[in-house]
């Protein structure tokens, strides 16, 4: 099921971000997640509002949508991280990236890691009448 995930968050390459901001959701447009060794990894700019909201709640959801009605939920804790590997692999995995934060020891660039959560897979389409799949890791 775990490769079946990642399959599924490459081809869309987008989904939206949900933290909690004063106890209320918050969610906006973000980037796939990338995978290490069991782990996903996201990032943003240490300046943001979101970086200051995961700080404060780290418990985020990550949800992609696709065009043939599947699509995949993640949620979990997480953690910032200052591995300089972890960072380099996800800027290099981007390389937009280097526009904005220019190296991965940019102390603007914020890297945080989910390294145990739950992935829900669903799909709406009309052939198909699943109920959700479960997982976690």
């Amino acid at each position: 099921m775990w490769n079946d995930m990642l399959a599924l968050l490459k081809e869309a390459g987008i989904g939206s971000l949900a933290t909690v901001c004063d106890g209320k959701p918050r969610n906006r447009p973000w980037g796939g997640p990338m995978e290490k060794d069991g782990k996903l990894y996201f990032c943003t700019g240490t300046f943001k509002e979101v970086c200051k909201q995961i700080r404060e709640t780290p418990y985020v959801e990550f949800c992609s949508n696709f065009v043939n009605g599947k699509w995949v939920r993640i949620r979990g804790e997480v953690e910032f991280t200052d591995d300089l590997e972890a960072k380099t692999m996800v800027m290099d995995g981007a390389p937009g990236l280097r526009d904005v934060y220019h190296a991965p020891d940019d102390p603007s660039f914020g890297v945080f890691v989910m390294s145990h959560g739950e992935v829900i897979f669903g799909d709406f389409g009309r052939d198909v009448k699943l109920p959700p799949v479960t997982f976690e890791f």
